[in-house]
């Protein structure tokens, strides 16, 4: 199973090569929707890491 990270950097790189016309890319609706899912994947990616940081906060001191 891929990481959040492998993910996101997977959609970055279909994202460039639909955007080159030199590699069969250049359709902006490939492009867009990748755009917009590498956005999505940011912000869960970001609203993830600040839940973790709080749990972390609020109950890490409680296991030791």
């Amino acid at each position: 199973m891929h990481s959040s990270q492998d993910r996101l950097r997977q959609l970055t790189k279909e994202m460039n090569a639909a955007r080159d016309p030199g590699n069969g890319g250049g359709n902006g609706g490939d492009a867009d929707e990748l755009e917009s899912l590498r956005r999505q994947l940011e912000e869960s990616n970001r609203k993830n890491s600040e839940l973790i940081q709080f749990l972390t906060e609020k109950y890490g001191a409680q296991n030791k």
